[in-house]
């Protein structure tokens, strides 16, 4: 192909440039040529790379349609690319226009820079070529052109904008805590509560040789006892983990740590210990939180004072896809950086486990290139109860609350590809995982009248191969509803996320054993915190609620002989959805509708 003719020299060609808005030397234009070539290279290089890098899903698997979009933009911007060569203006505005279109599209799944960046891949090339075309244009011609260019330049940044708030961004006001000022203390947070014992765990700068935490019933910590910190990862020396005990059961605590002699009174925590035996208690439960997000549902939550918060997955949207410990660390921080969540962090004792957002890309499975990361950087970063395995194994665990026993188990790190055609063979849980859940249900049945399983995908919902949650692994759910149906297994309560909606299900839908009958137990799932909502599985029996801003609770009095446990379903501003309250007898351990 040709570069395009120049205007040449002469009288002639002096008047034609004249008419440009902005005069160009000849000598430059054969350099801005090779740099639109360039840079548009870069910016189709740089895109593929990123593509790849995340996965291009498959036909039939969620989320490829929005990536053949991408490519069908990708190759348009390309064939302007090829287009330039020849004829540079009709090239230079279909690679502008790709970009913008491309700005728009990923913006839906990523935060605005991201996008603006992707239009200045595809747009500045095109800017150069008009510079050089316009030096030899008349005016009307040059003023309709750079209209164009500024109505897609403008679209494309606006758009980008706008497409991510309504999508990604805030769903609901802001919180009203207040940001606190640096201190050696970037972040801390608390888990793992028993009646007598606790483990918290913080980002500090300073050497966590000399840190130490300080744990007291006082406010001026007077009275404090003082625990020594240990590094909690081999290659990140401002993660520290402090073990907590010899604490009296159903008592407030409050905390503060010490980094270099000095204690931190900036950034204090807050936990209470577990009661024993007959004991009330308050749980609130939710998932799916956007990246950044600084919600007024966690001032709501706040207010409430649960006895523990269950985080049940998307504790952000950082849908790493590759085996990367920095950034995943990277966004742990980043979920303490605004204050309304933070505030709220470290205000309550939390017990975690991840869905897919969170241990890697979107409906990750066992596979994920992320898993050695997210095993590896929970257990330094996130306050835990004993992980029933080690190593780079799944995150599921157990602990007890009053008379209840509370049983986490990890639907993403063995599961099978929801495409795998393995059929009986397909596991959510895996092997190991399937094993012990069912061992523990067995041995809680024995001791406890309340069983709670937290579940991070929804389980009721049609049978239906392909899909990511439990209608995907109709042949493992079937199996766990006939253990239950055939042990006579009473008291289950199933907390659940990832759909982005408030849903209560009595037991009346969740039975999924083979003969239809003794398996069904109540539901309650609660999501999204900051997320737009969805509805997906059902039915239930007390309706679902689909939005943002919304949050679980679940309220247990112990009166000895009976449970009466109360499901309820929030939104930030303190709206009930739907709520379901019956009873448990603690000595037949038999549901009393």
């Amino acid at each position: 192909m040709h570069a395009p003719i120049d205007p040449g020299t002469g009288a002639k060609a002096s008047r034609r440039r004249a008419l440009g808005s902005h005069h160009v030397p000849d000598a430059a234009v054969p350099w801005l040529r090779r740099l639109a070539r360039f840079w548009g290279a870069i910016g189709f290089l740089g895109w593929l790379f990123w593509r790849l890098r995340q996965g291009i899903p498959s036909a039939g698997e969620e989320g490829a349609w929005e990536a053949s979009v991408e490519l069908a933009f990708w190759f348009l911007a390309v064939i302007g690319y090829v287009l330039a060569l020849e004829w540079e203006i009709v090239g230079a505005t279909v690679m502008a226009m790709s970009g913008a279109g491309m700005a728009l599209w990923v913006s839906q799944f990523n935060e605005p820079p991201f996008g603006l960046v992707i239009l200045l891949l595809f747009f500045a090339p095109a800017a150069i070529y008009w510079t050089i075309w316009q030096r030899y244009k008349p005016l009307w011609s040059v003023a309709t052109l750079g209209a164009l260019l500024l109505v897609i330049l403008v679209t494309g940044s606006v758009g980008a904008v706008r497409v991510y708030d309504n999508l990604l961004g805030p769903t609901h006001p802001s919180s009203s805590a207040e940001r606190l000022p640096d201190s050696p203390v970037t972040w801390v947070w608390s888990g793992a509560v028993t009646s007598t014992s606790a483990e918290v765990r913080a980002r500090i700068d300073g050497d966590p040789s000399r840190a130490r935490l300080a744990v007291s019933t006082r406010v001026d910590f007077e009275d404090a006892l003082y625990f020594d910190g240990v590094t909690a990862s081999d290659d990140d020396q401002g993660l520290v983990v402090f073990s907590v005990d010899g604490l009296e059961p159903d008592t407030t605590y409050r905390y503060a740590v010490e980094v270099g002699g000095s204690l931190d009174m900036i950034r204090t925590g807050e936990f209470g210990t577990f009661g024993d035996g007959e004991w009330d208690f308050v749980l609130a439960s939710a998932s799916c939180v956007r990246t950044g997000s600084n919600a007024a549902v966690f001032d709501t939550m706040r207010e409430i004072d649960p006895d523990l918060f269950v985080m049940y997955g998307d504790l952000h949207y950082g849908d790493v896809a590759t085996n990367d410990r920095d950034r995943i660390r990277e966004l742990y921080d980043g979920i303490h950086e605004q204050p309304g969540p933070a505030a709220f962090y470290r205000s309550v004792p939390w017990d975690y486990v991840w869905d897919d957002h969170d241990f890697g890309p979107n409906d990750a499975d066992s596979t994920s290139d992320s898993r050695p990361a997210a095993q590896t950087v929970y257990r330094e970063v996130v306050p835990h109860y004993e992980l029933a395995r080690d190593g780079q194994q799944p995150i599921h665990h157990a602990f007890t609350i009053g008379r209840a026993r509370v049983i986490v188990t990890d639907t993403r790190s063995a599961r099978s590809p929801k495409e795998d055609p393995d059929g009986p063979m397909k596991t959510m849980l895996g092997a190991d995982q399937l094993h012990w859940f069912l061992e523990e249900l067995a041995a809680a049945d024995e001791v406890y009248p309340l069983i709670i399983w937290v579940n991070s995908v929804p389980w009721i919902a049609p049978a239906d191969d392909g899909v990511d949650h439990w209608g995907g692994y109709d042949h493992e759910r079937r199996l766990i509803a006939d253990f239950i149906a055939d042990r006579d297994i009473d008291g289950v309560l199933m907390l659940a996320g990832d759909a982005h909606m408030v849903a209560i299900d009595d037991g009346t839908n969740s039975d999924y054993s083979t003969d239809g009958s003794g398996a069904g137990f109540p539901v309650l799932q609660a999501s999204a915190l900051d997320r737009p909502g969805a509805e997906k599985g059902g039915p239930y029996s007390h309706g679902a609620f689909p939005g943002a801003g919304r949050f679980g609770i679940v309220e247990v009095h112990d009166a000895g002989d009976s449970l009466e446990i109360t499901l309820s379903g929030r939104t930030w501003d303190g709206e009930e959805l739907a709520s379901l309250r019956y009873t448990i007898d603690a000595d037949e351990e038999a549901l009393a509708w």
